[in-house]
C-alpha cells in the first residue's frame, strides 16, 4: 500500500481492510517518518513499514517478511519505533513494581494467578494474616485497591499472563 493517497485516511483504510480481511498482510510504503503516524499504522494492522527513500531491495525484504508472517521495519522506521519504545520503557507504569519486595512480588504473582490467601499461605509457609498484610502493602504501594486492578497491573508488567 503506497501511503500518498490524497484525500483519504490511510490509517482508516488499513483498519477497514484488516477488519474485512483478517488474514490480509499490508506492507506500508511511505515517505512519512512521523512517529505518531507510524505507530498508528502499526496499530491499525500493517505488518511492514518501508520508507520510500530506501532501495527496492528493502521493499522486497518487507514483502518477504509479510509472506512469512513476520513484522518488518526498514532501518529508518525501526529507529523511530525503538526510540519511542525506549522512552516509554523509562516511563513505564510498572516502575512502581521495583518498590515491591521479592516476597510481595511472589504474593502478587500468586494472587493474580487466582490463589486465595489460604492457598498462598500454605504454599509460602506463612500465615494467612501475613498474606493479607502483604496484599494491603502491595495495594498501597501500587495505589491499586481491587484484585482486578492488581491483575491488570501484573499482566501489563509481565508478572502473570492470561493463560
Amino acid at each position: 500500500m503506497g501511503i500518498n493517497i490524497s484525500g483519504t485516511d490511510s490509517i482508516d483504510i488499513v483498519r477497514k481492510l484488516v477488519g474485512q480481511f483478517p488474514n490480509i498482510k499490508i506492507v506500508a510504503h511511505s515517505m512519512y517518518l512521523e512517529k505518531l503516524f507510524i505507530s498508528e499504522m502499526l496499530k491499525a494492522g500493517v505488518c511492514a513499514y518501508v520508507y520510500k527513500g530506501h532501495d527496492f531491495n528493502e521493499l522486497l525484504n518487507a514483502v518477504d517478511a509479510a509472506i512469512h508472517n513476520k513484522v518488518y521495519l526498514c532501518p529508518n522506521v525501526a529507529s523511530i519505533v525503538m526510540d519511542g519504545y525506549l522512552k516509554n520503557l523509562s516511563h513505564n507504569s510498572c516502575s512502581s513494581e521495583l518498590s515491591l519486595t521479592n516476597r510481595e512480588r511472589d504474593i502478587l504473582k500468586l494472587l493474580t494467578n487466582g490463589g486465595s490467601s489460604k492457598q498462598i499461605a500454605l504454599n509460602l509457609h506463612i500465615s494467612t494474616k501475613t498474606v493479607d498484610t502483604h496484599r494491603r502493602q502491595i495495594m498501597n504501594k501500587l495505589n491499586l485497591y481491587s484484585l482486578p486492578e492488581l491483575t491488570k497491573y501484573a499482566i501489563r508488567c509481565g508478572l502473570t499472563s492470561l493463560n
